[in-house]
């Protein structure tokens, strides 16, 4: 099953590169929680279900250009997916290009990511996973 959680994980970023934000969301359960770190300057902090991610997804196209996540790294950690990756962009009306490496880690249960979780440190992410002592 982990191998089919990376694929998921991967599917669902993809989709949300093509700007399928519906497809996305196929790969969420409904009561996704989805934190956000306080590094990234959003004043966020959790998001809560599909409706919840779809206006942070909103915010972000307003803001932001070709926005994707690119150099994608996947990290199997059983019902853990690690993801490391850069945020890429540009702001919409500055034409600013924009760069950020981030990490994320995903859990799935069910076939479905439950709860999402960004990282801007990959040792962080792999303690969180799990894979770091």
């Amino acid at each position: 099953m982990s191998q089919e959680n990376v694929e998921r994980v991967k599917a669902s970023i993809e989709a949300y590169n093509e700007g399928q934000y519906q497809a996305a969301l196929a790969y969420f359960d409904p009561n996704i929680e989805w934190r956000v770190p306080s590094e990234m300057d959003l004043d966020i902090g959790v998001l809560r279900g599909h409706d919840g991610v779809l206006t942070f997804w909103e915010m972000v196209a307003e803001t932001f250009g070709n926005f994707r996540l690119a150099d994608l790294e996947f990290r199997d950690a059983g019902e853990r997916v690690v993801v490391r990756t850069r945020l890429v962009g540009q702001g919409k009306r500055s034409g600013v290009p924009t760069e950020m490496e981030l990490h994320q880690v995903a859990e799935l249960e069910n076939g479905l990511i439950k709860r999402l979780e960004y990282f801007t440190s990959h040792d962080r992410a792999l303690e969180a996973a799990g894979l770091k002592d």
